[in-house]
This record gives C-alpha cells, sequence and structure tokens, in this order.
C-alpha cells in the first residue's frame, strides 16, 4: 500500500512540474492552471486522521470486522474512531 502511495505522489509531483515548467495547453489552447495551495485548519485533521490510519493498521470500515478476531482490543480503537469524529 504504501508503494502504490508513494508511486502515485512521484507521479502527480512530475506530472505537475513538467506541466508547469512546459506551460502546457488544454486542447482547447488554453493555459492550464494550477494554483498553488494555502494552509487550511483542514490539513491537520487529515494529517491526525492519516496518523490514526497508520498506527492501528486498519481501515475505518475493517474497525468492526476486526473486534472478534482481536479478542475485543478493536474496541479501544473503536472508540477512539468515535470520539475522533
Amino acid at each position: 500500500m504504501f508503494g502504490t502511495i508513494l508511486m502515485v505522489i512521484s507521479v502527480v509531483a512530475a506530472s505537475i512540474f513538467i506541466i508547469k515548467k512546459l506551460n502546457v495547453k488544454t486542447i482547447e489552447e488554453e493555459a492550464v492552471k494550477i494554483p498553488d495551495k494555502t494552509f487550511n485548519k483542514g490539513q491537520i485533521y487529515g494529517l491526525l486522521y492519516g496518523f490514526g490510519w497508520a498506527i492501528t493498521g486498519a481501515c475505518p470500515g475493517l474497525i468492526y470486522a476486526l473486534i472478534a478476531p482481536s479478542g475485543g482490543v478493536t474496541i479501544v480503537i473503536l472508540v477512539s474512531a468515535i470520539l475522533g469524529t
């Protein structure tokens, strides 16, 4: 999964660099505009969400399925996810 994510990030980063460097145009000959991103507090929430997902190793949808085989330990993750949302 990490390999796929890193591959996507590298391809997108390279593509954006090439588009900006070569002033690529659309089929209608319009300039492709990629606006700069500004900081948003939602990015912090997304970062915390990603850290939680990475630490638990469980997709939020799978938390329910992991409760029975884990012997109930996953209930802590479920409660944390509910409190987090």
